[in-house]
């Protein structure tokens, strides 16, 4: 049905006619259809000749693998079910030569923050309650790390509970609830929606005035939101469960608010729990300039990554890690690919030589919108290997064990729940044993 809709739509739009007057919206729009067409049939002179169908050419950008073929079907894995989506994903995994141990996927929730809800779909808990059904019926170990919003918590404690016609609810009481009944591993964190892990500001104009309205926290929302991190924080110690946080200064719900994602903040938690099992997703890019670098240090070893180093040199047994999810370098120029590897090779030598806190991610779905994202895995493999120079044991590290250990799926509470949570099941990946750390 999804394919059938994405090419009735497409045929339609390569349909419509120039119009006698066109506005700058329809000249857009005219740019748009002619460069579809390009994509369809390089060969515009012949096209008169061949005489290809509106249906015909939106059949081929719907099969094509440039730009928009791939963006078109990127959008449509929006509308499918997680069930295909989880099928898909194992299909272009062993594509990779890799045979997938698990998968976890990763919820957020924005609702707070943006001020927005729906009451036309599922709700969270109702998404919780679906992950655990599949993760049960699941040939492949599909597992969740559960969304946790302190702007959420503080709205709960505060005893708001009528901002939205959806029914409300104590996201720790959910989290408690994903780990130990729903086979979810973890809980997943957005700071670049208004939040710092730790130092949270009291000042009102730094927040969105529709959260300041709704909650009249009176110059107290940073407290209650630091409160709420470290109640979290208890919980993933107290149940030996990981936090996953996005990391990267990108994708934010109002100006400066990507800066919230600095690992400074998140070190500064460490300080404090310092045994937390933490990954800070989408590391790589060493760009973003950290908070406070020691004096004297070189201007290429002030990035977010070096920040998250230093911590490492000086805590090389912590549950730090950083992933290199969406690794959008390994598709950019030459130069900036070159930039990015001459940091990794300096980050891994001097921060983390034996390479125990670099997990693999894909950041699927969202990686579907890249060209060249079926054969994702083979490109970061061949980076390991040719570019960082790994040796087999630690591309193995990188692509499976450093997650594994993160994850706390070796031994402890993590591994007792989940074998127990498969009544009797026993995939592959209980079987394996991580080797020692050198």
């Amino acid at each position: 049905r999804v394919q059938a809709r994405a090419l009735n739509g497409l045929s339609a739009f390569l349909g419509e006619p120039h119009e006698a007057e066109p506005s700058l919206r329809t000249l857009r729009r005219d740019t748009l259809r002619e460069t579809l067409w390009h994509e369809a049939d390089p060969a515009p002179g012949i096209r008169a000749l061949s005489r290809m169908s509106n249906r015909q050419a939106a059949a081929r950008l719907l099969a094509s693998r440039g730009t928009f073929g791939t963006l078109f079907n990127w959008v449509k894995l929006f509308f499918r079910s997680r069930e295909s989506l989880t099928r898909e994903l194992v299909n272009l995994c062993r594509h990779w030569e890799r045979q997938p141990l698990m998968l976890i996927s990763l919820m957020v929730d924005y609702t707070h923050w943006l001020g927005q809800t729906t009451d036309c779909n599922s709700t969270l808990p109702d998404q919780v309650a679906v992950y655990g059904a599949l993760s049960r019926r699941s040939h492949v170990p599909i597992h969740a790390m559960v969304p946790y919003n302190p702007h959420r918590a503080v709205f709960w404690q505060s005893g708001k509970h009528n901002r939205f016609p959806t029914p409300e609810f104590d996201p720790l009481d959910l989290a408690r609830r994903a780990v130990t009944e729903h086979g979810f591993v973890g809980l997943k964190l957005y700071p670049p929606m208004g939040f710092q892990a730790t130092g949270n500001s009291n000042k009102d104009a730094d927040y969105p005035p529709l959260v300041i309205k709704a909650l009249q926290p009176k110059g107290t929302l940073g407290t209650k939101l630091d409160q709420a991190m470290l109640r979290a924080i208890d919980l993933c110690i107290e149940l030996d469960v990981p936090m996953l946080a996005h990391a990267n200064n990108s994708l934010s719900a109002g100006k400066g608010y990507g800066g919230r994602a600095d690992p400074h903040f998140w070190i500064k938690a460490l300080d404090i729990k310092p045994a937390l099992r933490l990954c800070l997703a989408h590391a790589g890019h060493f760009c973003w300039q950290e908070t406070d670098p020691p004096t004297g240090t070189p201007t290429l070893r002030t990035t977010w990554e070096w920040a998250i180093g230093r911590h490492l040199q000086k805590h090389p047994d912590s549950h730090l890690y950083i992933d290199i999810s969406y690794f959008s370098e390994l598709f950019a120029s030459r130069k900036q690919l070159g930039y990015v590897t001459h940091q990794l090779n300096a980050w891994i030598a001097d921060c983390d030589k034996d390479v125990h806190h670099i997990p693999y991610g894909t950041d699927w779905t969202i990686l579907g919108k890249q060209p060249g994202f079926d054969t994702y895995g083979t490109t970061v493999i061949a980076y390991l290997r040719d570019h960082l120079h790994l040796t087999d044991a630690q591309v193995e590290r990188v692509m499976w064990q450093n997650a594994m250990r993160y994850l706390g799926l070796n031994t402890g509470q993590s591994r007792d729940r989940l074998l127990k949570f498969y009544n009797g099941r026993r995939p592959p990946w209980t079987e394996l044993a991580l080797p020692p750390k050198p």
